[in-house]
């Protein structure tokens, strides 16, 4: 994903089988003729300004934006197809799509732990599967890397499940801790209020 402004825009579309690993789709995604790319967010995408340019000068790029992304898509799924990645509400968002058989890496380990908030990728990787990725420095991610591991955490996730408990169990005791800690914070600031304003919270003036 790049960006326009404050708003993200598609770049890239990378579509893999889930079953095979087979690439079903890796093309770069052409903005509308009426927004440029401010920022190709690069240590993210892995797309850089140069690469964008020489894909549009060789027309190897889907000139129409998601539109055409979606249609490319469109051609390896309906709705009956199950789509598995990670996080993936921002791949639909981009697509402008709705879809409602997901499977989503990042879902499975929050609804298994009760996380306030996701697992990155790049960990989940990592812990469960042993496998290191996004390390390529300044080049940025590799977006068929990352479709592969998203594929990969779910096949752990859900086929492995025996070997990955373990691991869920102390990401939810490190989230319960995490939330006990933030709840005794929370009451002792309002017990230094309540103190406070029992005090009469600030100093009296004396007369002259």
């Amino acid at each position: 994903m790049g960006s326009v402004g404050r708003m993200s825009q598609l770049i890239q579309l990378v579509v893999l089988d889930y079953l095979t690993g087979e690439q079903l789709i890796n093309t770069l995604v052409m903005a509308p003729s009426d927004l440029g790319i401010d920022n190709f967010r690069t240590q993210h995408s892995g797309i850089t300004r140069a690469a964008y340019k020489t894909a549009i000068k060789n027309n190897t790029i889907l000139r129409t934006g998601w539109q055409a992304a979606r249609k490319a898509l469109f051609r390896f799924m309906d709705s009956n197809t199950i789509i598995v990645g990670h996080n993936v509400k921002e791949d639909l968002r981009a697509l402008r799509n709705a879809h409602d058989k997901i499977v989503d890496s990042q879902l499975l380990v929050q609804h298994a732990t009760n996380l306030d908030e996701g697992v990155g990728l790049k960990r989940i990787l990592a812990e469960v599967v042993g496998r290191e990725i996004q390390n390529r420095g300044r080049e940025g991610h590799d977006c068929h890397e990352d479709a592969l591991a998203a594929r990969d955490a779910v096949l752990w996730l859900i086929e492995r499940r025996g070997d990955t408990q373990q691991w869920l169990e102390k990401l939810k005791c490190d989230a319960d801790e995490k939330r006990r800690i933030q709840k005794e914070r929370e009451m002792k600031k309002q017990e230094k209020k309540n103190s406070y304003r029992r005090g009469g919270g600030r100093c009296g003036r004396g007369r002259s």
